[in-house]
């Protein structure tokens, strides 16, 4: 379709308990035919989908973790500290 609202997210609504009703209110681009026919398709092809659907969580992980390990909160920490202590040198030397 045309809408933004991935397999994965229809899947696990539907997964988690949601009737189609509730997906197609909740996603309003979406429309009701719609979410029967990824819940249909993810039903006949479940084995298949629950292969790939495990492979994309990984995969999610594995790009979740690359960027934690990326981000240096502390030379972040550190440049927001001299900045900081910087900000206040110019206004104690304009106070003055």
């Amino acid at each position: 379709g045309q809408s933004r609202v991935t397999l994965e997210t229809v899947v696990s609504a539907y997964e988690a308990g949601a009737t189609a009703e509730e997906i197609a209110l909740e996603f309003e681009v979406i429309t009701i035919a719609q979410v029967y026919g990824v819940i249909a398709y993810y039903l006949q092809h479940k084995n298949d989908l629950e292969t790939y659907l495990a492979a994309r969580r990984l995969a999610v992980a594995h790009a979740l973790t690359n960027i934690s390990n990326h981000q240096d909160i502390s030379n972040i920490r550190k440049r927001l500290l001299m900045h900081n202590m910087a900000t206040r040198r110019l206004i104690h030397a304009d106070g003055d």
